[in-house]
């Protein structure tokens, strides 16, 4: 094996693990939303990695059903890193 290749394929392992970490960070803030006292709608801003955990989360609270719904008033995710498909749009709606 070349350097090339070891050095790409570290940078590969580096960035499937943010991508792994970003999406357990957002079901994890999906739980502490729905749990947390007092409930007012917020307002998530996230960019590259952070758009991802947005997305993540709100992937999750659409699993919590009625309980999961008025947590997120808006969403602003700028150059995610996550390429969704169409009808995971419609879910985090």
């Amino acid at each position: 094996a070349t350097v090339g290749s070891a050095v790409g394929s570290m940078m590969d392992d580096t960035w499937w693990d943010a991508c792994e970490r970003s999406d357990a960070a957002g079901a994890s803030l999906a739980r502490m939303l729905v749990t947390r006292s007092p409930r007012r709608p917020l307002t998530l801003v996230g960019y590259g990695h952070g758009a991802r955990v947005i997305f993540s989360c709100l992937l999750e609270l659409a699993k919590f059903g009625p309980e999961g719904t008025g947590i997120v008033d808006d969403a602003f995710m700028f150059g995610s890193t996550s390429f969704p498909r169409q009808a995971d749009w419609g879910a985090t709606r």
